[in-house]
């Protein structure tokens, strides 16, 4: 019994020697947006808004397309966004900067949050001839005709999903997968947006798309992510990919310290 004791606790000093990792995706379903042909799309006579949520949390724009001969007015002051109940407005009143320093290889450049986030790149200045221009955040965000704008904001960071139904994944189990309920979902996520076809907002418009997290699925990190080899020219490249991307989904990675 001693050594049957002892030769369990090696085991479990062993396993939580090191650190371990694996994958945890999140699929979401929605009441207003249609998953179909691997797109996550809501459509009315209008627009046409476009989701990707696939990242390591949510951290990817959407796209709205104006399918009218008319410019679409997006409020922005009066659209939002809620995950878990919290409310976070997209105009925060914010005053952004452009800049470009000449004689140098080093450029910062802040764009507007709505469409895009901020491009970084660093190396030797030369010089310090620097022009910069302040740009106050809109509030009302044009969508011209037959095109579309990508729209940045919403951000969220998961946290480990815990549940006694769900197994860690493992060599010999590669995935493990939670089918949750609406009503008992870990993150529920709703998109609401107003519009017009004036700047007065006369007749607006709202949309809603209400999000929640299905399932959850455990993934050994060998079976989620994997490679691919790019040939072009005389010369080859190998690409990371990951096995189970979505539209409709998002992902984390959990490490385990010991």
């Amino acid at each position: 019994m001693k050594t049957n004791t002892l030769f369990s606790i090696l085991i479990v000093a062993t396993l939580y020697s090191c650190s371990s990792e694996f994958y945890q995706a999140y699929k979401l379903d929605s009441t207003e947006v249609v998953f179909k042909d691997k797109k996550f799309i809501f459509e009315n006579d209008e627009i046409l808004i476009s989701y990707n949520f696939w990242s390591n949390g949510i951290n990817k724009p959407y796209t709205i397309y104006n399918k009218t001969d008319s410019i679409i007015f997006l409020d922005m002051e009066n659209s939002h966004y809620a995950i878990n109940g919290k409310g976070n407005s997209y105009y925060r009143n914010r005053v952004l900067t452009s800049q470009n320093t000449t004689g140098s290889e080093t450029a910062i450049n802040w764009a507007s949050k709505y469409f895009n986030t901020p491009l970084i790149e660093t190396s030797s200045v030369k010089s310090s001839n620097t022009n910069g221009v302040y740009i106050f955040e809109p509030t009302i965000v044009r969508i011209y005709p037959k095109t579309f704008v990508d729209i940045w904001g919403l951000n969220f960071i998961p946290v480990q999903f815990l549940s006694c139904d769900l197994k860690p994944a493992s060599a010999n189990s590669s995935k493990s997968t939670l089918v949750i309920q609406r009503d008992k979902t870990p993150i529920s996520i709703v998109n609401s947006l107003k519009y017009g076809f004036s700047l007065k907002q006369e007749k607006n418009h709202t949309i809603v798309n209400n999000f929640w997290v299905s399932e959850v699925t455990n993934y050994d990190p060998f079976d989620f992510v994997g490679t691919f080899k790019i040939n072009y020219c005389e010369s080859s490249e190998w690409k990371e990919i990951f096995r189970y991307e979505s539209a409709n989904s998002f992902y984390s990675k959990i490490i385990i310290q010991p």
